[in-house]
Order: C-alpha cells, then structure tokens, then sequence
C-alpha cells in the first residue's frame, strides 16, 4: 500500500502519496479531510479524464492562468483545472464533487515544484471555497496574539508587507489565502504553511540573498523565504489559529504619495471591496456566493476595515510598518 504524509494547512488536514517540503505534519493517526493523490503521469488509471466527459466552466475566462472545465456525475460535480504556465507540458488537477479527493498529473519531473505551488495556492484555495469555506485574498501577520489581515489582488504586496513585519518578530499566520472559520462570535484565521513567496525586489529590499533561496516554481522567479515553527526574533511561523481583529486593504501604489496613509472604511464601503477579494470566488455557485456574502456582512460589522495607500517605492516599507503598528496602539 502507498506511503502517505499527513499534513494540516489552512484547517484542513491532507492526506499526501508523496511527501511536500515546508508543510507542518500531523500523526497519521489523523484522519484526512482531502486525500492527494500526485499521479504525475499516470493518467490512464483513471476512467473519468475522457475529454468527451467534459465541458468548459462558465466562468472560465475569468480566470487567470488557469482554464476549468466542470463534469456532472451521479455523485455531483467534478471540477477539472489546467495550469496555463506551459501548454505543451500541461499540469492538471482534478477535484471530485464532495472536495475530498483531488489528483494531480504532469509531463515533466522538473515541474514538481511547480505542481506542489499550484496544490497548495489556487488548487486547495478552491477546494476550501467549494468546502463552504470563507476564504479571502490576504496574508494575514500575528501582533500581540492578533490576526491582522492585509488584503490586495495579486502583486499588491500583501506577501511583501508581512515579511516586512515578520522581518521585525512578529508572526507570519498564512500568506496569500485565508481561511476565515466563523464560531459564532470571531472570525478566526486558519494557519496556512510556514513559507513566504517572494519576489526577488522584495527579496532584495529586505536584505535577503536571492541566490541561497529556492525557486517557487520553474516558470516564475519568486523564491521560498522559510518561516521558523519555533520561536525567535524574526521569520516566524504562527501555527495555531488567532481570532481576526482587522484588515488592512492595499490601494494601488502611489507616486505622487510620499508616505503612507490610512483611512477607515464603513462597513457598507468595507464590503464591497472584501467582497472583491475572496479568493477564486468565480468558482463559486450563486448557493455559495450568498454564503460567502452573508459571511462577509457579519465581518464588516465586527472588524475595523482600513484603506492603506502608500508611495510607489519599496523604501517605504519600514514606514508602512510603522503605521500600521501604530494604528494598532503598539
């Protein structure tokens, strides 16, 4: 019987038949919510990937780098992603109707870091949203055992941001998706992995050596910055969840600014532009669109929203720093 590695990243615990570097392992004892299978090329042990079984996603062309086709069965829907990084050596990725099984195929053993990024990013992002799962478009950073959230579209410098602040001891929760689980009186943010992604002017602007980190994937030059799971004084990880007590949303970069500046948002202003950030949220059925809504307007009433903008210039990240720190009364 096949090895398998048990992991638990953004709430959920995965079950893996290969193992993933920089993930947090549970006991196998555990019992996995999503079991993984990393085919690679063994696609013809499975019936279902006829092209005749499938037809294009609705909301398809909507997505970035990434084509969906969708196929009804007795059992419900299976969602089918392809990664647009390289059409001659597509890698894909299958998830079935209950999003508790998800396989994975490629060409080519040099992409395997390229389909480890993609599972746990834009795959598992829409297997949580499919899940009934709020999940927004941020990376979330710990300060004084509170989940502050920076929230912004791709290279928006969400990632960029929470290195800046780990970079001074503060903990990094998760990067890119949070998974927001409601208890009835918090909203609490689920820890994601203990890696950042960064690009190699973030890199560079933080002080790090670009050469000593390894590549996110082999079709982008963003880099792995490990976080540590112990504590110390800088790049760590959080790994238990902490409750959601703000949100910083990030305004396009600015050239006339010449220092950054923040301002409240209403909870009407504040639920718009959430609602504009939940992560793949095009994936989502109108039954799930509502949910996510609902979710959102009872967020908005609870948690202070803050527009963030700030100059074009990645030397003021430590100012940025500074003032979301004292808006927080640190």
């Amino acid at each position: 019987m096949p090895s398998s590695h048990k992991y638990l990243i953004y709430g959920l615990k995965i079950s893996v038949n290969q193992s993933i570097p920089g993930l947090i392992p549970v006991p196998n004892s555990e019992i996995a919510d999503v079991n993984i299978a990393l085919l690679g090329q063994q696609q013809k042990q499975l019936p279902f990937l006829s092209q005749a079984d499938w037809s294009i996603h609705p909301n398809s062309k909507q997505q970035t780098g990434v084509k969906i086709w969708q196929s009804p069965s007795d059992d419900g829907t299976y969602f089918r992603l392809q990664s647009l990084a390289s059409e001659s050596q597509a890698i894909e990725f299958i998830i079935n109707p209950s999003s508790s099984r998800v396989w994975a195929f490629w060409s080519d053993k040099k992409q395997f870091s390229t389909v480890v990024s993609l599972l746990l990013g834009s795959v598992l992002g829409r297997v949580l949203l499919l899940r009934g799962v709020l999940c927004l478009h941020a990376s979330v950073i710990s300060i004084n055992g509170k989940a502050i959230a920076i929230i912004g579209p791709s290279t928006a410098g969400k990632s960029t941001t929470a290195a800046a602040l780990a970079q001074r001891g503060f903990s990094v929760l998760t990067e890119d998706i949070t998974a927001l689980k409601y208890d009835g009186s918090r909203f609490w943010v689920q820890p994601g992995y203990p890696r950042l992604r960064l690009w190699s002017n973030s890199l560079n602007a933080l002080g790090c050596s670009v050469e000593d980190l390894s590549k996110v994937s082999m079709y982008a030059e963003k880099r792995y910055l490990d976080l540590n799971i112990n504590s110390g004084k800088q790049w760590h990880f959080q790994k238990e969840p902490l409750p959601l007590s703000q949100i910083y949303l990030l305004d396009k970069r600015d050239s006339a600014l010449i220092k950054p500046q923040t301002f409240s948002l209403s909870p009407g202003e504040a639920l718009g532009e959430l609602a504009a950030n939940i992560f793949k949220k095009t994936m989502l059925d109108k039954q799930r669109l509502a949910s996510n809504f609902q979710q959102l307007s009872q967020l908005v009433q609870m948690i202070p929203i803050q527009r963030l903008e700030r100059p074009n210039d990645l030397a003021s990240l430590p100012l940025i720093c500074e003032i979301i720190l004292e808006n927080l009364k640190y």
